[in-house]
């Protein structure tokens, strides 16, 4: 049922799209894909309790190179309004991962004993964004970017206790899971970058971009104590994307 019902709607947008344009319906409009590269960091930042004043400074090394993906739909500005400016609408994924952060409570040459905090993570994001061109002579347009949206964000957190020992002839690993969590948060995402198109037909663009995103704070809430403990963090990205950009 579910392919039948893609198969029906591919087959309509392949019908209805080329009539739209051709009754000037999608006059000035594009859809765009990209597929890229973010280099994603999960900042961590503190572990505390709610019902008391004591906190853990969290560490973490753990940044990510996770594939992402993106389509559109928007419009150019420049033939109605003579401004070179694009707008989209923009939905895109990225790839699942988990992020380890920690905190040391002891350590000698022998033995370390630490808390870990290990997240799952996985993003969808909406966004509006507005392209700025610099129009030339050239088949290259390069254009500055800034965009804003919401973005879901699905977390699987586990809280643990571990110990790394390493002696002479031996060393392990032990752990203990202390309590695990799981949640979907909605924040508030802003994105600036750079970029430059290629013309390859007058109506189709390659797209090579830049773009640093800011997801907001993420906090982990842990019950399975007598009092709850909470983890938080700040989630950035650095986005590579080569993309084709349609004009109808």
């Amino acid at each position: 049922m579910k392919k039948s019902t893609i198969l029906i709607g591919a087959l309509a947008a392949a019908i209805t799209v080329p009539a739209l344009a051709a009754d000037g319906v999608l006059k000035d409009a594009y859809v765009s894909a990209k597929v890229g590269l973010n280099i994603t960091d999960l900042n961590a930042d503190k572990l505390k309790s709610n019902n008391s004043t004591v906190s853990y400074d969290l560490s973490s090394d753990d940044k990510q190179n996770l594939a992402t993906g993106a389509i559109a739909f928007g419009w150019n500005l420049e033939p109605s309004l003579h401004v070179p400016v694009r707008t989209e609408l923009e939905y895109s994924a990225q790839q699942d991962h988990q992020f380890d952060s920690k905190h040391v409570l002891g350590s000698n040459p022998v033995v370390t004993v630490y808390l870990k905090d290990a997240v799952k993570l996985q993003q969808q994001s909406v966004m509006w964004n507005t392209y700025f061109d610099w129009k030339n002579t050239t088949k290259f347009t390069p254009y500055f970017a800034v965009g804003v949206g919401a973005t879901s964000i699905h977390t699987k957190g586990t809280l643990s206790l571990n110990q790394d020992w390493n002696e002479v002839g031996t060393s392990g690993t032990w752990q203990q899971n202390i309590a695990k969590t799981s949640k979907t948060t909605t924040n508030f995402v802003w994105s600036v970058g750079v970029g430059t198109s290629y013309a390859i037909t007058p109506n189709l663009a390659a797209d090579f971009s830049y773009k640093y995103i800011d997801s907001g704070k993420l906090k982990q809430y842990y019950n399975d104590f007598e009092t709850d403990v909470e983890s938080s963090y700040n989630l950035r990205a650095h986005n590579l994307a080569l993309g084709l950009r349609y004009s109808f």
